[in-house]
């Protein structure tokens, strides 16, 4: 915070959007609602405020408001935010950026809250081919599959798939925990 005060004082806004996206992970990490939604509406004001709406920094910081919204119930408020990051990291940058992967993921995750799950396998999907080099990514996206799938049609139905998508996950863990 002390930070924060420094930048606002000294006109510094990229720090200052720096450490406000600091302060939403740290405030949705330790559950800190109302702090954490202040920082992100402070945050979304400041891009608007210095004009970088189009940015890959404010796709950074519509990333991390959305993941807010969505940590505290919030998901259909989030959706705007993560397509607003989602059109500039498709736009900016290269399809194989790792932070193409975890906006696919974070959004899937959304989008099984609100049901949508066919939308959420196909970002995951996705999210599986960014981050094709990095298996503890695609373990964990296997692991949001097998979870989107039970939300969908409950354990006894999805049974055979979640397993499937267990054994993908910790092929992928063992195959990262042997290598050289």
């Amino acid at each position: 915070c002390y930070w924060l005060s420094e930048a606002e004082s000294g006109g510094d806004g990229r720090t200052e959007l720096l450490v406000r996206n600091e302060l939403m992970g740290l405030y949705r990490k330790t559950g800190r609602k109302d702090e954490a939604l202040a920082s992100a509406e402070a945050a979304l004001a400041a891009i608007r405020r210095m004009g970088i709406d189009e940015q890959v920094g404010a796709a950074t910081t519509y990333l991390n408001s959305a993941t807010v919204y969505k940590a505290f119930g919030m998901a259909e408020q989030s959706i705007p935010l993560f397509e607003r990051a989602r059109s500039i990291y498709e736009r900016e940058l290269d399809e194989n950026d790792s932070r193409l992967g975890g906006l696919y993921n974070n959004m899937a995750l959304t989008l099984v809250d609100l049901k949508r799950f066919d939308e959420a396998k196909a970002l995951n999907e996705k999210a599986i081919r960014v981050m094709k080099s990095k298996p503890l990514e695609i373990a964990i996206t296997y692991l949001n599959m097998a979870n989107a799938v039970e939300a969908e049609k409950g354990i006894l139905e999805a049974h055979n798939e979640i397993q499937m998508y267990l054994e993908k996950a910790k092929a992928l863990l063992e195959e990262y925990e042997n290598r050289d």
